[in-house]
C-alpha cells in the first residue's frame, strides 16, 4: 500500500513539473528582475540595555544601506541587504549586519507590498572599542515599494526584527526600519 502511495506522488511530482515548462514563452523574459539601492537605516540596536550596561541610553543608531534583490517572479524573490549603523553612536557602539533570504511580493499597481526572512552574520562593537562580537543574525520584515518610473522606485519603509543567534549568552533583539531608492537593472 505504502508502495502505491509513493508511486501516485511521484507520478503526480513529475507530471506537475512537466506541465509548466511551456508556461512563459520561450522567446519572452519572464518576470525575472534584478534591482539594486541605496537606504538611510534607523535600528534600536540593544532595547533595554540600561538593565544590562549601566549608563547605556536607549539610544538610535543611524547609518546607511544597501540592497539587492532578484525577484524570480512578481510574487517572490531573494534579497539581499547590508546595514552599517555608524552615525549617532554612544561610547563608540555601533552595529553591522550582511542578511540575505526570500522574500514574498504582493504588487497592487504602483505599490509592491512584501515580506522576508533573512539570515547573515553581524558585528556587534561594545563600549569604547572593548570588543566586537561577530554572531549568526536571523531577521523577520516587511515593507513597501512605490515605482516611480519603469526602472525606478522609491522604498517607503522597511522594517526589520533581528534576533541575533549568540551574542554573549544573551539575547540581542535590535529592531529598526529604513527608507531609499532602487533602481531597476533588467
Amino acid at each position: 500500500m505504502l508502495r502505491r502511495i509513493l508511486l501516485v506522488v511521484f507520478v503526480l511530482v513529475v507530471s506537475s513539473a512537466s506541465a509548466r515548462a511551456q508556461v512563459v514563452p520561450a522567446a519572452g523574459r519572464g518576470d525575472s528582475t534584478l534591482t539594486a539601492g541605496g537606504t538611510i537605516v534607523a535600528f534600536l540596536p540593544y532595547p533595554n540595555a540600561g538593565s544590562v550596561l549601566p549608563g547605556y541610553p536607549e539610544s538610535v543608531l543611524l547609518g546607511a544601506g544597501a540592497v539587492v534583490d532578484f525577484n524570480v517572479s512578481k510574487w517572490w524573490g531573494i534579497e539581499a541587504e547590508g546595514h552599517w549603523l555608524r552615525l549617532h553612536e554612544f561610547a563608540q557602539v555601533h552595529e553591522d549586519t550582511y542578511l540575505i533570504g526570500p522574500r514574498i511580493l504582493v504588487p497592487k499597481g504602483r505599490f509592491r507590498f512584501y515580506g522576508k526572512a533573512l539570515y547573515g552574520f553581524g558585528k556587534f562593537a561594545f563600549p569604547y572599542g572593548y570588543a566586537q562580537e561577530q554572531d549568526p543574525v536571523l531577521a523577520f520584515g516587511g515593507g513597501l515599494d512605490y515605482r516611480l518610473t519603469r526602472r525606478l522606485s522609491v522604498r517607503l519603509l522597511d522594517g526589520e526584527y533581528q534576533r541575533w543567534l549568540d551574542f554573549q549568552n544573551q539575547s540581542l533583539s535590535p529592531y529598526g526600519a529604513s527608507a531609499g531608492v532602487v533602481y531597476r537593472i533588467f
